[in-house]
């Protein structure tokens, strides 16, 4: 008797942190280089490089600056300050801005002016006159790392007593602009001197706010992150009162993050990746219109976060950004340089009018040595960058059907199939693939294993599937995939044919474009014989069969 099973949506998006057998209809196991978007598996969005003409060497951090003309991108390039028009594409290298060659750097706008850390000189701070970009040579912004401009005031983490507490700076008068730079109040409102947590929580790492609070000003509390804990405080308050009001409360403790870099507001929720991977921080009212609320530290990356083990050396270079619901972290890094991947989260799914629900996880997306996210504005807008070793820099582009002429290389590798009989034996027989969308000329792949087996067998050959010849999106109708000697393949362990088993994993192979419409997975069910009541040793022997490496995918421009 011939059983079925496949998929055809996949709404839930990856999970590997559950069984292949476990997993529901509408997830996957492991995901590279693939979209959910829209239900059905397909190649991610393509990385277009952008014509910056970047001078080389050792990147050391970047940051958007929204000024009127539009959005520009302050990057620090061995020691040098390079200012970038994101919508003319011209470089500027600023003279007379002095920062360390080796050592990250932190930036904050505060108002108009763009504020540059490196921990170690003074800061520089640039101003925009008239599209010339110019050091300002007298300001009061002390020494520090992680900065944030909030209630019209910057507040800075400084060196000194030490690297728990923030100075705060005096508060931007609009007849006068250059006063955000000033810190006089700082030496006299509250006894002066610098703000600590409240309690032992680490070195500071970052600094936010929460969006749409609930407060008289519109704004909500600003937030500190350190090392294991995160706490608020209510600056809208007068500076006179500060040193008699308690404005501070410990929100959480144990869990904070290591990078000011990897905090970012998804809407009304405040995503940063913790030491123990992604974490929403949410404000939600617990009664509509009763004005309670609750705060939830919850943690949000189980069904990725394999490929955040290993990064904790690398925390403190880890970065985040939003764009086009896209929601992507850098993991794996390398030589405190680069990153080989990126996990991708897609928001949209939680935006549906008529039915919404949670976000998934299309899981990772290689190709690129990743030095930093960011997300910027052009053409009222938002996107997606990538800073690339170089540094070289590229866009995300849902249009794009190549990294930037580079055929994308995507696996999927699917739950367990049980053929809704997992008890029973079966031999497999064949794989029917629906695939639509195919943009470019591609190949197609197709791999098996009996559930519990630990390496791929090849099925069938590769196929090659062509987009229509006149430009349009091709399409194939249950191209199949079956294997023309099923003897050849064996469990060296055992010697039973790999053909033959419970359930079945299948892992699709593409390079190029398109989208799996449906999978169908064929099989014969068997009458097994009754096992053996004795014991058999099985002798030791290699394993037969292939292994797949997860960044095995680069751009060649690389």
């Amino acid at each position: 008797m011939t059983a079925t099973d496949g998929f055809i949506a996949v709404t839930a998006g990856m999970n590997s942190t559950a069984a292949p057998l476990l997993l529901g209809e509408q997830q996957f196991a492991r995901g590279i280089n693939v979209s959910t978007r829209g239900g059905f598996l397909r190649t991610r969005p393509g990385f277009t490089a952008l014509a910056w003409q970047l001078p080389q060497g050792k990147f050391q951090g970047c940051e958007k600056w929204s000024l009127d003309s539009g959005d520009r991108v302050v990057m620090v390039i061995a020691g040098q300050v390079v200012v970038v028009d994101v919508t003319t594409a011209a470089v500027t290298t600023v003279a007379g801005a002095t920062l360390s060659a080796t050592q990250p750097c932190y930036f904050c706008q505060a108002h108009k002016y763009m504020v540059i850390q490196d921990g170690e000189h003074q800061p520089v701070v640039l101003e925009s006159l008239g599209g010339v970009y110019t050091v300002v040579s007298s300001h009061q912004v002390p020494v520090g790392t992680v900065m944030f401009y909030i209630h019209q005031r910057l507040h800075v983490a400084t060196l000194s007593p030490d690297r728990t507490s923030f100075r705060s700076g005096d508060i931007m008068k609009p007849t006068s602009p250059a006063s955000v730079l000033n810190f006089i109040e700082d030496t006299y409102w509250a006894e002066g001197g610098a703000t600590a947590t409240p309690a032992e929580q680490g070195f500071i790492y970052g600094m936010s706010t929460f969006r749409n609070a609930a407060t008289g000003t519109g704004v909500g509390p600003f937030l500190v992150f350190s090392r294991s804990g995160i706490t608020a405080y209510d600056l809208s308050i007068p500076r006179e009162t500060w040193g008699s009001v308690n404005s501070s409360q410990v929100l959480f403790s144990g869990v904070g993050t290591r990078s000011p870099w990897a905090i970012v507001p998804v809407n009304d929720d405040l995503l940063f990746r913790a030491t123990d991977g992604l974490r929403s921080v949410r404000y939600t009212r617990s009664w509509v219109g009763g004005g309670q609320g609750a705060l939830h530290n919850v943690p949000s990356s189980v069904e990725v976060e394999t490929w955040f083990q290993g990064d904790e050396a690398y925390l403190r270079l880890v970065s985040l950004a939003f764009a086009d619901n896209w929601l992507l972290t850098t993991v794996s890094g390398q030589n405190n340089t680069y990153f080989r991947g990126l996990v991708a989260m897609d928001v949209m799914p939680a935006y549906g009018l008529a039915e919404s629900s949670p976000p998934v996880y299309a899981g990772l997306w290689t190709g690129l040595r990743c030095c930093q996210l960011l997300s910027v504005d052009l053409n009222d807008a938002k996107h997606m960058l990538v800073v690339a070793e170089g540094p070289k820099v590229y866009r995300l582009d849902s249009m794009a059907v190549t990294d930037s002429g580079t055929a994308i290389e995507s696996r999927v590798i699917t739950r367990s199939f049980g053929f809704k009989s997992p008890y029973i034996a079966k031999h497999l027989l064949h794989v029917d693939l629906w695939l639509t969308n195919i943009a470019v000329d591609t190949q197609v792949s197709v791999y098996f294993r009996p559930s519990g087996y630990p390496r791929w067998f090849p099925l069938g050959v590769t196929r090659n599937v062509e987009a229509f010849p006149d430009g349009g999106a091709g399409y194939r109708r249950r191209l199949r995939f079956s294997l023309d000697n099923p003897g050849d393949l064996s469990d060296t362990s055992n010697q039973d044919l790999v053909v033959t088993g419970t359930e079945f994993q299948l892992a699709i192979e593409f390079t190029g474009n398109l989208m799996i419409e449906r999978c169908l997975v064929s099989a014969d069910e068997l009458m097994e014989e009754p096992p053996d009541p004795e014991d058999v040793a099985l002798e030791a022997t290699p394993l037969s069969g292939s292994v797949f490496d997860d960044y095995s995918y680069a751009v060649e421009a690389l």
